[in-house]
């Protein structure tokens, strides 16, 4: 039987939560990790920081995603000469650092970035709003956007 794409997608996931696993249990200590996976690329990461997260997309627009956009970064979107899945990968590593689930990506705003550095806004369930400066790392590779960020406090 030949699997389709949801099928193919569950099994990379299911197999990079696997290795992500095992490379947890050969470490000792305390560590922070994120994994993310499309089409043929898989990447996690691993470090004692205190949040790190990881996304990678293909390099597309998709306007049923541009919903979970805040006002601010369609702005941001519209100034900058970065692309919407550049925004997307950033936001859900964003995401990713801080919340493993329970959470909505639209709880999160980027309010400015720059080379090395970005600024959000996260909303906690209750209300509580926080102002976040995050390191972050962007990349194109091939038809793929790649993000990571990192919380060094």
């Amino acid at each position: 039987k030949k699997m389709g794409r949801k099928e193919i997608r569950n099994t990379q996931s299911t197999i990079a939560h696997l290795e992500l696993e095992n490379l947890k249990n050969k470490l000792s200590g305390n560590f922070s990790y994120s994994i993310s996976h499309s089409h043929q690329y898989t990447c996690f990461v691993i470090t004692k920081y205190k949040r790190i997260g990881v996304d990678i997309e293909k390099n597309r627009w998709e306007k049923s995603r541009e919903l979970f956009l805040c006002a601010n970064e369609r702005k941001l979107l519209q100034e900058v000469k970065r692309g919407f899945t550049f925004f997307w990968t950033l936001k859900e590593s964003i995401y990713k650092s801080f919340f493993k689930s329970n959470y909505q990506i639209s709880n999160i705003c980027i309010s400015s970035f720059d080379e090395e550095l970005v600024q959000s806004k996260i909303k906690y369930v209750g209300g509580k709003e926080v102002e976040k400066e995050l390191n972050f790392f962007s990349t194109v590779i091939g038809a793929f956007v790649f993000s990571v960020v990192i919380s060094l406090d």
